[in-house]
């Protein structure tokens, strides 16, 4: 059993708690110059009371009131290979009239709220070529709306998108739910002020390359694979190489600039070898996947003579936690109390009992997408 005291969040009050999510909040943690330029580019977005309020309440997802549904198209070319650069109408009268009884009810979004989103779309998308943005708001990206997005990712091409994104995304909901009971919690001038969206450059990276990497008592003691439902071989080979260019990244450009002593952050190494901060989070078994590590684990690792050790999906065939993957499997398959029950080897078999009128034959042998 780990020591009490080997744990970085035991004893935190709800205040304490709160104040460790606000300073790992995107909105925080990007106004500090030193973080800002070894990150992706980012805008930020105030929300109105009422667009919260929609993304809060409503129970559907609605077109902006002025959206031309014909401005969802699928994503033009991908060219982005690895970074050239370094980072950083109306429905007509007739479809109105055509059915009295359609439920026609749409979203109004402010125009300054849609004109801020389309500069940073205009700054960071060619049309019909790559770039764009993802959305993100203090803690968590809109990863669970990747299936309402024309191309299939975060990579939001027009405003429209954005907007169907972000009403989507219980990552979002679940964000601006959070910034309240902070909001109420703490009196600082910053948690304040109107909830935020980070519309960030859209880069495509090589999944591969990211890690997600834990911070205990001023000491760098834990890295991870961040895909976990792959295994790259090369992996494994370079794990000391990787290792060192994370440590240097961490003690040149993010160690003396960050204010927390315990954290959890997330890099990607570039193809040209350097490194870059994609991400802050709390450290807090609540708020934080370990994804190869286990928190019982981290807590017991001391900063004493030990290396940040980089662990790896190292064998083909292995499957990951998919409780922990809740991308991957519907929010509501999760909760359902017959699969909290099952052993996850039985849930496989659980699931093809399922009805499926197709009966669509699936190759085991399919390599996963």
């Amino acid at each position: 059993m780990t020591p009490p005291d080997e744990n970085c969040y035991a004893d935190l009050t709800q205040l304490e708690l709160y104040e460790q999510l606000w300073t790992c909040s995107i909105a925080q943690w990007y106004k500090n110059p030193n973080l800002a330029r070894i990150t992706f580019p980012t805008r930020f977005l105030s929300l109105s009371d009422a667009v919260v309020r929609h993304l809060l309440d409503s129970e559907g997802i609605f077109l902006d009131a002025q959206c031309d549904i014909r401005s969802l198209d699928p994503c033009g070319d991908d060219s982005d290979d690895e970074w050239s650069k370094n980072p950083g109408a109306p429905p007509s009268q007739e479809e109105e009239s055509s059915d009295s009884s359609v439920n026609r009810k749409r979203l109004d979004v402010p125009e300054e709220t849609k004109e801020r989103i389309k500069a940073a779309l205009k700054m960071w998308a060619s049309p019909g070529k790559d770039g764009g943005i993802f959305v993100k708001c203090f803690w968590s990206s809109a990863l669970d709306a990747r299936w309402i997005i024309p191309c299939g990712t975060l990579k939001c091409t027009t405003t429209d998108e954005v907007l169907l994104a972000i009403q989507a995304s219980d990552r979002i909901r679940s964000d601006l739910e959070l910034f309240k009971k902070i909001q109420s919690s703490l009196h600082s001038q910053e948690a304040a002020s109107a909830p935020q969206l980070a519309l960030r450059k859209w880069h495509n990276v090589n999944t591969s390359m990211e890690f997600r990497c834990f911070v205990k008592h001023h000491e760098l003691i834990a890295i991870s694979q961040k895909q976990i439902s792959e295994c790259w071989l090369f992996l494994s080979k370079e794990k000391k190489d990787i290792e060192s260019k994370i440590i240097e990244f961490w003690q040149t450009k993010l160690a003396d600039h960050f204010p927390l002593d315990s954290y959890v952050f997330d890099t990607y190494i570039h193809s040209r070898g350097s490194v870059w901060l994609v991400d802050i989070s709390p450290y807090h078994a609540d708020y934080t996947d370990p994804l190869l590590w286990t928190w019982e684990e981290i807590d017991a690792l001391t900063n004493v003579s030990h290396r940040a050790e980089l662990r790896v999906v190292e064998e083909q065939g292995i499957v990951p936690n998919l409780f922990r993957m809740t991308t991957g499997l519907p929010y509501d398959l999760l909760q359902m109390e017959e699969i909290k029950q099952l052993q996850f080897d039985k849930l496989i078999d659980y699931l093809k009992n399922l009805p499926n009128p197709k009966k669509k034959q699936i190759n085991p042998d399919a390599s996963q997408q």
